[in-house]
């Protein structure tokens, strides 16, 4: 066994009274290692791995907007999501390669479409404040994920752009794209 991780021995965590117990992260957890913990193991008073449990990280100061996504495990590897301000809800399957059903996005399905999404969105915006008309521009992107541990290794992107659109207008908007906050966010290990 790993042992008992007491509320004291790390820093910022803390058990707190709630009909299901709840472990709150109220200040960043510091750099270094994560404790192992195997089910069934105490994290904190009244508290192991195999009761319901939640948990919030949270990760310094917000300088932007701050959006709620919910987020319902539905079972079967499924889960549903539900966008805070504007109640539009998704839901997403494991995939077929990782014993899920294939039938919605993927998590990691998500993280390549916001990646497009975001570069569009921000091409969009430059688009609109100079004048260049982006309507109808189309991005495919392909997913390649790799092992050891599972994750994106790569985001390959092709976008199609509308006739008329100068040259430097083009290299203008694909420069916005791959500024935009979703590439900014993304692993460095993953190539897009």
């Amino acid at each position: 066994g790993v042992g008992v991780v007491e509320e004291d021995e790390v820093p910022g965590l803390h058990a707190v009274p709630h009909e299901i117990p709840r472990l709150v992260v109220s200040d960043p957890v510091p750099p270094g290692p994560a404790v192992p913990l195997e089910v069934g193991e105490a994290i904190g008073p009244g508290l192991t791995l195999d009761q319901p449990m939640s948990f919030r990280c949270h990760a310094g100061d917000y300088t932007g907007a701050v959006v709620r996504i919910d987020i319902v495990y539905e079972g079967g590897l499924r889960t549903s999501a539900r966008h805070g301000p504007s109640d539009a809800s998704l839901l997403t399957d494991a995939p077929t390669d990782n014993e899920g059903r294939g039938e919605a996005f993927s998590p990691t399905d998500l993280v390549a479409t916001a990646l497009g999404s975001c570069m569009m969105t921000i091409m969009g915006i430059v688009a609109r404040r100079k004048g260049i008309h982006l309507e109808g521009a189309r991005v495919s992107i392909e997913k390649g994920m790799r092992a050891d541990p599972r994750r994106i290794g790569v985001l390959e992107l092709a976008f199609e752009m509308p006739a008329g659109i100068a040259v430097a207008d083009r290299k203008l908007l694909e420069n916005a794209a791959l500024a935009c906050p979703g590439k900014k966010s993304l692993h460095p290990d993953v190539e897009v």
